[in-house]
């Protein structure tokens, strides 16, 4: 085998000029597609393979995906010596690139494959990446060197005809390196493994988050008091929700058609007391809610002569994307993931820009009269459909940031402490100090704030679970005292829905700028489904017992195994300096997956923080959930990729996904963009969607959509999909760090972060004057473009297209009269 640095500076293989050859190939042409006949005219149904030829789009798109991923992997620049992007000159010799067409002629599915290899046809390019990197490291050709999925034969879980999982049969030590690439088990050991899941032991004098510090008082405030099963999860300062209108926005034209909550900002949390008469004999018959200010006594109901004094919570809400205020109570008020926008607002006609003057002053902001003040007028559907939609974006563009607050540090010293605070400062330390990790109590996570103690949702993809399994049979291998038997190895369920209550989230100096959060993961399940697998294990308890092959004293400790690892419900009643979490919803329990270890030592996970999907509301949970839960299960996309990113307009998915029940992959905060704080972060957000409405009302097509829509024509560039995420990211990453004027700040941002903002409000403004410096200087030695039509220089391909701006048709190629 050669080494990955060996290959990376071959010339011959990774040429300047952009492409990769390969200097060998197993490619055998009787591994070819199996049927490339072309049906006849006549046939209704087709089943057929279909070879692209290298000028094909598809085949130059999977050219250049899969070399971008061998240059990731050799660790090469993105581009070339030569500025091209890296990209295979063609497949090795005897691959075919192909497409099976298969169902009615005239709509048929598709399915890409990549022949020529004996060991199977490659379904994606992930892969035939691992493939492909064989080829291009083993001159031998030694097929047992591949870490493809088809030529690695490391045990994977997967069916066996008698139904039961192959990982139901190993053991631990085997257990933990199934379906682990170029991993071998020695002797039962585990190999170290460095993936973005991990489980690790607990340091015993962390008792509380915070350790040497005072919880600040906020988290206390937000956090610390318990609920009633049912009773509904309180909001938080900062948080975007959905408050419901006392009274709809209508459109005269077409009553079907209504606004009828609008997106809010959390600014104030207070309590409404109430005062109700009553005969004096019955007394207050309602438990009542304890004080947010007062988090560890509940507050007592005043004693009134002939009635009672009833609480209700009411928070003090700014409607997003104006200068309203308004003081709504809790009951109207739902997370900001459980709304939807509906269907038919979007066809509605916003109107001309001159109804809406305040999209192009940047300090001006819509009034609407949202909350129905007597001396204003009632509000216009027209006047309020481009705010609602102004809220809208900001939200859709906040759900993507997130920021960390109320760092600490938790060293025992004052000099650590100082150093640990400048953990994510490199360079070297004068004093000697160990550099150790930054902690925080709080995250701003999209349109959501969490705090240390809190459950929250987590989006784990089929790949993620198996990595948490492998995880935890590592850990039952560690523990195994010597010649003790195997015990069993932990099977977890890829459909399954895991919770984590947060005891950290910290920075590694080890890894700046990566985020990471741990605690004690819990996965949440029916209690039908609880019971079978205790039936599960008592029955392999009594086989164990009854196994003749084995003496007394083996089938008692093996029993006794069975018996501390059967899966029993948790209940989260708070340990010191962390809050009890809701109860579930009747028919639910959470089950520990630390528990299972029966470790000697504690053990938690640890997951980056994209693995987060927010916080958990368990008040919208129901009794009679459980059959939903499975048939929403069994709905779930197969394909990983989709399942890892999965969002939905269905009502049902999202209540069950907020409340814990299903797969926290649904209805997910996306938190891909770092900012420096949440007062950044909404103005940010604000100023971007800003930008977003002027183009919409303006009717100016969007810059990524209108190369999306000319690579489709006529350019062999990235899929627009792809590009255009990544042209959000980096929008939204960019505008976080400008402040503007706006609405709904939390904190300060502080001399240093405006400096940044006007330097990054200056580079913004100068691209567009770029831009169209470049397009000038382009068309200067050409004949003027026919009318209606304009040149536009490409942001991310470094080219000029063209738009027909009455018809937003867009092209690469210029046209002419």
């Amino acid at each position: 085998m050669l080494q990955p640095e060996e290959v990376a500076q071959d010339a011959a293989i990774f040429r300047p000029d952009g492409f990769i050859h390969f200097p060998r190939t197993d490619g055998d042409d009787s591994y070819g597609p199996p049927n490339t006949a072309l049906p006849a005219a006549n046939e209704a149904e087709v089943n057929y393979y279909h070879v692209f030829k290298r000028e094909e789009k598809r085949h130059d798109t999977w050219r250049a995906t899969l070399g971008e991923q061998l240059a990731q992997h050799f660790k090469l620049p993105q581009l070339s010596p030569s500025k091209a992007k890296w990209k295979l000159y063609d497949f090795p010799e005897g691959y075919q690139f192909t497409e099976q067409r298969k169902g009615p002629r005239h709509n048929p599915r598709t399915d890409p494959y990549l022949f020529g290899s004996q060991a199977h046809r490659f379904r994606s390019t992930k892969e035939a990446c691992e493939h492909l990197i064989w080829l291009l490291l083993d001159p031998t050709m030694d097929r047992a060197n591949c870490h493809c999925k088809y030529c690695d034969k490391t045990p994977r879980p997967a069916t066996t005809p008698s139904g039961k999982r192959k990982a139901d049969l190993m053991n631990p030590s085997t257990a933990a390196v199934a379906g682990r690439r170029g991993r071998k088990a020695k002797d039962g050991i585990d190999l170290p493994n460095k993936t973005s899941i991990t489980v690790r032991a607990v340091e015993m004098r962390r008792l509380m988050p915070g350790v040497g510090i005072a919880s600040v008082p906020q988290r206390d405030q937000e956090v610390m008091h318990e609920y009633e099963r049912g009773e509904q999860e309180r909001f938080r300062l900062g948080e975007v929700v959905w408050c419901e209108l006392d009274e709809p926005i209508v459109d005269p034209v077409d009553p079907e058609r209504k606004i009828l909550s609008w997106p809010a900002v959390v600014q104030d949390p207070s309590i409404d007391f109430t005062l109700a008469l009553t005969n004096g004999d019955d007394g207050d018959k309602n438990a009542s809610l304890r004080a947010v200010s007062a988090p560890s006594q509940p507050e007592e109901s005043l004693p009134v002569l002939g009635g009672s004094v009833g609480q209700k919570i009411s928070y003090q809400i700014n409607f997003l994307g104006t200068m309203e205020k308004a003081k709504v109570p809790a009951s109207s008020l739902t997370p900001y993931l459980a709304g939807f926008i509906p269907s038919r607002l979007t066809e509605c006609d916003m109107g001309t820009p001159a109804d809406h003057p305040w999209v192009y002053e940047p300090d001006t902001w819509p009034t609407i009269n949202l909350a129905r003040q007597p001396h204003l007028p009632t509000p216009a559907f027209v006047t309020a459909l481009v705010p609602f939609g102004y809220a809208i974006t900001t939200a859709a563009v906040l759900r993507s940031l997130y920021s960390l607050s109320d760092a600490f540090s938790a060293a025992p010293t004052a000099e650590g402490m100082l150093r640990d605070m400048e953990a994510s400062d490199a360079g070297g330390d004068s004093q000697g100090v160990p550099q150790g990790p930054r902690f925080y109590q709080g995250l701003y996570f999209g349109t959501e704030r969490i705090w240390v103690g809190d459950v929250v949702r987590l989006k784990l993809s089929a790949n993620d679970v198996q990595k948490l399994q492998r995880e935890l049979n590592s850990a039952l291998v560690a523990d195994k005292l010597p010649g003790a038997p195997d015990p069993k190895a932990i099977v977890l369920d890829e459909d399954g829905s895991y919770v984590l209550q947060l005891s950290q989230i910290y920075e590694d100096p080890r890894a700046p700028k990566v985020q990471r959060v741990a605690g004690e993961m819990y996965e949440i399940l029916s209690t039908t489904k609880l019971k079978q697998l205790q039936d599960a294990m008592a029955a392999s308890k009594e086989e164990v017992l009854a196994n003749e092959a084995l003496d007394e004293a083996m089938r008692q400790e093996e029993a006794k195994l069975l018996e501390a690892r059967m899966p029993r419900p948790s209940i989260l009643s708070g340990r010191p300096g962390f809050p009890p979490m809701p109860p579930l919803p009747p028919g639910f329990v959470m089950v520990s997956l630390s528990e299972r270890l029966q470790s000697r030592i504690p053990r938690e996970t640890t997951l980056s923080i994209g693995h987060v999907a927010g916080r958990l509301y368990p008040s919208l949970g129901m009794h009679s959930d459980g059959p939903r839960v499975k048939e929403q299960m069994e709905l779930r996309p197969r394909d990983r990729k989709e399942a890892a990113d999965e969002d939905t307009q269905n009502e049902l998915r999202a209540r069950l996904s907020l409340a814990g029940l299903l797969s926290g992959c649904v209805k997910a905060m996306r938190g891909s963009v770092q900012t420096y704080n949440r007062t950044l972060s909404l103005k940010g957000a604000l100023t971007l969607a800003r930008e977003n409405v002027q183009k919409s009302l303006s009717g100016e097509p969007d810059d990524s959509d209108d190369e999306a829509n000319a690579s489709r024509t006529s350019s062999p560039a990235k899929t627009p999909a792809k590009k255009a995420r990544k042209s959000i990211e980096a929008a939204a990453a960019a505008v976080a760090t400008v402040a503007p004027a706006g609405v709904g700040a939390v904190n300060d941002a502080g001399t240093e972060a405006t400096t940044q903002a006007a330097s990054s409000q200056a580079t913004l403004a100068a691209q567009p004057v770029e831009s169209m410096g470049a397009a000038s200087q382009a068309e200067s030695d050409e004949p003027p473009l026919p009318p209606d039509w304009e040149a536009r220089q490409s942001r991310n391909l470094g080219s000029t297209y063209y738009v027909h701006k009455p018809t937003r048709k867009t092209q690469w190629d210029r046209p002419t009269a």
